[in-house]
């Protein structure tokens, strides 16, 4: 099994867009203690655990989840989910925010709906009821089954799961986000400069003088973040653009080193085992 190294952001489709939504269920791989890789998204996210404990984190925050618990993670929210060498499995339902708003600013919209998508609340967004845990099923099997008025159980059953978080949360405060808004914006503001340097050197220094920020205080909010160095998503970034590379054009291997910001070819060959666990010449030849 290959272990394709992701962007932090993410861009896959989820759903259409006459139905922005879309469920899938994963077993991660038990020998790898990411089980969700660091990454955001537009869309919000309902994520049920089947089996299995882990930390998940969003942002900065840290949270213990196990068999059973649901979590939602806002639209644009860094996270990942770690864990030990043990089995573990999700149930994501992903959705664009436009499924469930209202035509208008209306009470149920300003009162409970974009409250409760944004998380504005002091409350963990971590939860574990039998209520919820049975509407995710539910789900799950309409969209497995697809038929006739499934995509209308999904959103009768996400506002139902969002009524409900709302219920546990109400008497909780609401939080001012604008901190976390812009701690999101500026990794962000990150990724796209170390893109933008994939075949390039990067200096921290010139990062911090990019950003207006010291080197120590860059390198601990992108760890805190990311749970990565720099460097290591540089270079976790690097090895997934060489992947591409090798997949669909025929340069030679040191070639896709140099167009990837690898002056050393033993340093490409290295770091490419890390993230694959096998050399450039092995996977080239797996495709």
């Amino acid at each position: 099994m290959h272990i394709f190294p992701t962007l932090l952001e993410e861009h896959g489709k989820h759903g259409t867009h006459a139905f922005p939504c879309r469920v899938h269920s994963v077993d991660a791989p038990e020998d790898i203690q990411e089980k969700i890789h660091c990454h955001w998204h537009n869309e919000v996210e309902l994520l049920h655990i089947r089996n299995g404990k882990a930390i998940l984190q969003i942002g900065e925050k840290q949270y213990p989840v196990s068999t059973g618990d649901t979590i939602l993670i806002p639209a644009g929210s860094v996270h990942m989910v770690n864990g030990d060498c043990s089995p573990f499995s999700f149930t994501a339902v992903v959705f664009m925010p436009k499924l469930i708003h209202s035509f208008t600013d209306d009470l149920i919209e300003e009162n409970y709906i974009t409250p409760v998508i944004l998380w504005h609340f002091s409350h963990s967004p971590v939860f574990h009821n039998p209520l919820i845990q049975s509407w995710i099923q539910q789900i799950a099997e309409a969209d497995q089954i697809r038929e006739d008025g499934y995509e209308l159980t999904i959103k009768i059953r996400i506002l139902e799961i969002l009524q409900e978080m709302y219920r546990c949360v109400k008497d909780f405060k609401v939080e001012q986000m604008i901190s976390t808004d812009e701690k999101s914006a500026l990794l962000k503001a990150m990724v796209v400069y170390l893109h933008e340097h994939e075949n390039m050197p990067v200096s921290l220094k010139d990062m911090s003088d990019n950003f207006h920020i010291s080197k120590g205080h860059l390198c601990r909010f992108f760890h805190d973040m990311t749970n990565m160095t720099v460097i290591e998503y540089l270079n976790y970034y690097r090895i997934s653009r060489s992947v591409q590379k090798l997949k669909h054009t025929d340069l030679s291997i040191s070639e896709i080193a140099q167009q990837t910001g690898f002056i050393n070819i033993s340093y490409f060959n290295r770091t490419f085992r890390k993230y694959m666990r096998q050399s450039p010449g092995q996977f080239r030849k797996s495709i």
